[in-house]
């Protein structure tokens, strides 16, 4: 019962925020309020944000849509760019070619918000994720599965043992409205980077992490030696490209299996000091066949608690 009254009280918050997000609803609510509203301008002065849209296959033609009415009314309250659209069948090898022209060519932005071709949203959902003001935010959407269940997990930073989220009220969870991340230091949330926000500043420090090979000297407990060449390897490889391989499949601390391109990012992430967040109140859907939502999931939350 707790969780469908967050969900309304959730819903009930964003709806309010698109009216204060609009012109003529500010007016409407001001003039009910007495009150003179203003539009978030101090995001326009603030924020650079390049869109990043990977693709293996086509751009889903819904996907395209939203895109582009999130594109033009973000530009009310920030600076946003797209990069053109880039395809492989190994997405992390995609991510990483779309970064890395920012980074060979000094282009100026605060973030990165990344789209993949089969993802619904709110026209709002950028300007949103740019008041939360979060080093790393994913948001709560979920696996094109039937049931679906969201794709949000909690990573032990010591061990790579990892746990699906499904249950927002829980012990280990710190929360801020409808935003959560992992309370403990040793631990992080890991969303989907399907709708993923990111700061600068969070893909600077990681892609350091990458040149100084701070997860293999963790993992593999390298020699100072071993470490000095594989580090002038990389950093003449990513001075040169202008990719550092903020994305990849890391191996599991324990040596065994490996971690996804998104889990592997948020995990380093977190690595390097950054809080991982995850907006459960922005649920977009998921396309297949069916646009999965976390409004599908709702059925299945008693049989996961």
């Amino acid at each position: 019962m707790s969780l469908n009254l967050d969900s309304e009280r959730n819903k009930i918050a964003r709806n309010f925020e698109r009216l204060l997000d609009d012109p003529v609803g500010r007016e409407i609510v001001g003039k009910r309020l007495g009150l003179q509203l203003n539009s978030h301008e101090e995001l326009k002065d603030q924020a650079i944000v390049g869109v990043l849209v990977p693709s293996y296959k086509s751009l889903h033609p819904n996907m395209l849509d939203a895109r582009t009415r999130m594109l033009m009314y973000s530009k009310q309250f920030c600076t946003v760019f797209s990069e053109p659209i880039r395809g492989s069948s190994i997405v992390h090898w995609v991510r990483n070619d779309m970064l890395a022209p920012l980074y060979k060519e000094k282009r100026k932005f605060t973030h990165v918000l990344w789209i993949d071709d089969d993802m619904v949203f709110d026209k709002d959902v950028l300007v949103t994720m740019l008041r939360a003001d979060k080093d790393v935010l994913g948001v709560n959407y979920v696996t094109r599965s039937d049931p679906p269940r969201p794709n949000i997990h909690i990573v032990n930073l010591d061990t790579s043992a990892a746990a699906r989220i499904v249950n927002w009220h829980n012990d280990e969870l710190e929360h801020e409205d409808s935003l959560i991340c992992a309370k403990s230091e040793r631990a992080t949330l890991t969303a989907g980077t399907g709708l993923m926000l990111i700061k600068k500043e969070v893909l600077d420090r990681v892609g350091q992490m990458h040149v100084n090979a701070e997860y293999e000297q963790l993992l593999y407990n390298l020699t100072d030696e071993q470490l000095s060449g594989i580090r002038k390897m990389r950093k003449e490889g990513c001075d040169e490209t202008g990719n550092y391989w903020w994305f990849d499949f890391l191996t599991r601390l324990g040596g065994w299996a490996q971690l996804g391109e998104d889990t592997s990012f948020c995990v380093k992430a977190a690595m390097c000091g950054f809080k991982v967040w995850v907006d459960t109140a922005i649920q977009p859907g998921h396309i297949g066949e069916y646009a999965y939502s976390y409004g599908d999931f709702n059925p299945q939350q008693a049989g996961e608690q």
